[in-house]
């Protein structure tokens, strides 16, 4: 129901007009009081302004410190993973290791390279009468000496270039 009339609201089961005290639209100042001076004013507005920057300080405060914290917690996830992956790696080459050395031990063994060679390489045992024997103690005297015999010929020559050039 709308009611067109405020003054003939009836409200309850009483007949009676009720009565309507209506709420002040502005506040009345105090007559008693004296408006603020210019000083006060001022301290007033700087007290204002001073609790308006303590709040925003606050929240850029807690805003810089969130990223901070969720820029930390990012490195070291991705560190975290980086070690995942190390340790994957280490344990790949672990096992790769094994691999080879049970690989070495299988070419360590004498009658396997043997068996090898005769049969994949197509090589065959030498006869005692195919071996040659040389001296090599002979060889290296010929090659000391050679060098020896170098050394000299060049000291001389490089005595040559100094006195006659």
């Amino acid at each position: 129901m709308v009611v067109e009339n405020k003054k003939d609201a009836v409200s309850g089961n009483t007949a009676l007009a009720s009565q309507v005290n209506p709420l002040p639209s502005k506040r009345v100042k105090n007559p008693t009081k004296q408006s603020p001076s210019k000083e006060e004013l001022r301290k007033i507005k700087k007290q204002k302004m001073l609790k308006f920057l303590k709040l925003n300080g606050t929240i850029v405060t807690a805003g810089v410190l969130g990223v901070i914290i969720v820029f930390r917690y990012s490195t070291i996830y991705s560190n975290q993973k980086e070690i995942i992956a190390l340790q994957e790696e280490i344990q790949t080459l672990k096992e790769e290791n094994e691999d080879l050395s049970v690989k070495l031990l299988k070419f360590n063994n004498i009658s396997y390279i043997e068996e090898v060679a005769t049969k994949e390489l197509k090589m065959v045992e030498p006869k005692s009468t195919n071996a040659i024997y040389c001296d090599i103690n002979a060889i290296e005297e010929i090659a000391t000496s050679s060098a020896n015999e170098e050394k000299g010929d060049s000291l001389l020559s490089k005595i040559k270039n100094l006195l006659f050039n």
